[in-house]
């Protein structure tokens, strides 16, 4: 008897951590921004699987870096395409887990060979999302 309360404890343990849910693959769509007195950084996950950053965006300028993105169980792969400080080499793909909590993004590293990315989704987490 006591074997069988074990077995079905670690089978429900078992099933509430692979049971987690993960992120819709359309919660990153939106802008999110880093506010600061000065200058605000935007990063917009658009709905064709592009996503642009605008590192100075109260310039009203263009976005810097445009790149593609994929998101999948709870994750998001990001690569750059163009743009000024875009990491456009084969390699330099981002990998990052998600969360969005209250219109806020947090965004956890896997694995980025893009220091300057990697910099920037890891400062905080993005507020104020805006579709």
């Amino acid at each position: 008897m006591k074997n069988t309360h074990l077995i079905l404890f670690i089978l429900m343990a078992y099933l509430v951590s692979n049971c987690e849910s993960k992120e819709p693959e359309d919660a990153l769509i939106g802008k999110w921004v880093y506010e600061f007195p000065d200058n605000n950084i935007m990063l917009e996950f658009k709905t064709d699987g592009t996503y642009g950053v605008d590192t100075h965006s109260n310039d009203e300028r263009p976005e810097e870096i445009i790149g593609v993105y994929k998101v999948k169980e709870g994750e998001v792969t990001m690569k750059d395409s163009l743009g000024m400080g875009a990491c456009n080499q084969a390699d330099q793909i981002g990998n990052y887990t998600f969360k969005v909590k209250e219109d806020t993004l947090y965004l956890q590293l896997i694995q980025d060979k893009c220091d300057g990315r990697k910099r920037l989704m890891m400062t905080k987490p993005f507020g104020l999302r805006m579709k």
